[in-house]
């Protein structure tokens, strides 16, 4: 069966920005395999320390050479996808461990829906 969600990410590649949009997506209430994570490196290389933890969550990467810039990069990404729903995600966001489920949850009790927009806060959780 194929995943349910892609979670397609564009980034330029900061560790700053990436290690807890990582940690937050290896929160995922969501069962592993419902997901894919498809993070596509805009012109820069992941380090180390990012691929590793990339790879601990099972993510796909991929780098393209040149600086493209985010639509160009997300657009690689979601074409790599296998999943039912693209999700758009940009590299500086910390999901919430039912970002997923809530968003399959919502799927699953509205089946016409074509997009769905999550809430967006601020650091200690004030809404934007």
């Amino acid at each position: 069966m194929p995943p349910l969600f892609s979670v397609v990410i564009p980034t330029r590649g900061s560790e700053a920005k990436l290690a807890p949009l990582i940690a937050g997506l290896a929160r995922q209430a969501l069962p592993r395999e419902r997901f894919e994570v498809i993070v596509v490196f805009d012109g820069a290389v992941p380090l180390p320390a990012v691929r590793s933890a990339l790879e601990t969550i099972g993510a796909r990467i991929l780098h393209l050479e040149n600086r493209s810039g985010p639509p160009v990069a997300r657009n690689r990404g979601a074409a790599l996808a296998s999943g039912e729903f693209i999700v758009s995600a940009d590299d500086d966001i910390v999901p919430e461990p039912d970002w997923l489920s809530s968003a399959a949850e919502r799927i699953a009790a509205e089946p016409d829906l074509d997009v769905i927009e999550g809430g967006t806060g601020k650091p200690g959780g004030r809404p934007v």
